[in-house]
């Protein structure tokens, strides 16, 4: 039932709110943002925020602006991008959004070409979905039986599910035969050594023997992919090393133990 309700907000979210960007906007599209913006913002929700003096004047603006018979197309480039950009800083400033664009950074290091297609594709949906978030908040219905606390968690909670959605689709990330084979070109070793990358928190790893053997194997695969034409046997070396070492420090954070005790204790029918 989560899952369902999930699908539903996240599609009501894209239709209603997320609005598209295009070099010029239509008349259309100044009067779906107002009208989305003036049904489902709640006001009294939003009104401890700098930005929302701000964002009333603009409405108030804009709705005068959707009556005159000879609106030209820079008034309704100039009220949509306002009115956009405004309710941006406004969700922004009321939520926390630090993480969205970290997992997007993380994304950008990677490259398709190590994974499967299918595994590749979820994550891009994923990344695309945490774009859009961004560039065009998406909330849940306005409901004013909400206090601003219980309206607030309900929102981060949706926020903070793009990452958790993130997480998911990038832990199913599939590598493809050439790289189990260890059958990869220089770039493709770059590619690994910025997935490897993405997947340690140095912060929080680095208290560990085993982060400097890794650091090590980083930097040494690094300097390899770096090379004109590096050989085939340097590159294979350089992956089984990140390999091992990952593996090695992911292993003082994850008690593999407990995970085999766990899988050997399920009974298949």
């Amino acid at each position: 039932m989560k899952r369902i309700l999930f699908l539903i907000a996240t599609i009501l979210a894209c239709l209603l709110l997320c609005v598209p960007s295009s070099a010029a906007e239509t008349y259309e599209d100044l009067s779906r943002i107002y009208k989305n913006l003036s049904t489902y913002i709640y006001p009294p929700y939003f009104k401890d925020s700098q930005y929302f003096e701000e964002y009333e004047d603009l409405m108030k603006y804009v709705a005068d602006l959707l009556k005159d018979d000879d609106i030209t197309q820079e008034e309704i480039d100039n009220g949509y991008n306002s009115l956009k950009s405004v309710y941006s800083k406004m969700m922004k400033e009321t939520f926390d959004y630090s993480e969205l664009p970290n997992l997007i950074q993380h994304f950008e290091k990677l490259d398709k070409t190590i994974f499967t297609e299918n595994s590749w594709k979820k994550i891009v949906s994923t990344i695309d979905e945490t774009r859009t978030q961004l560039d065009a908040p998406s909330i849940y219905y306005r409901d004013e039986g909400y206090t601003k606390e219980s309206y607030r968690a309900k929102t981060q909670a949706y926020i903070d599910s793009f990452q958790t959605n993130y997480a998911v689709a990038f832990n199913q990330l599939e590598f493809n035969q050439a790289f189990l084979d260890d059958q990869l070109t220089k770039d493709e070793l770059k590619s690994f050594h910025n997935y490897v990358s993405a997947c340690v928190n140095d912060e929080y790893m680095k208290t560990a023997a085993e982060y400097y053997d890794y650091k090590s194997a980083l930097e040494n695969a690094k300097n390899i992919y770096s090379r004109q034409n590096p050989s085939n046997d340097l590159t294979s070396r350089a992956i089984d090393d990140l390999k091992k070492t990952f593996l090695a420090l992911s292993r003082k954070f994850i008690n593999y133990t407990i995970i085999r005790e766990e899988i050997s204790s399920i009974h298949f029918k």
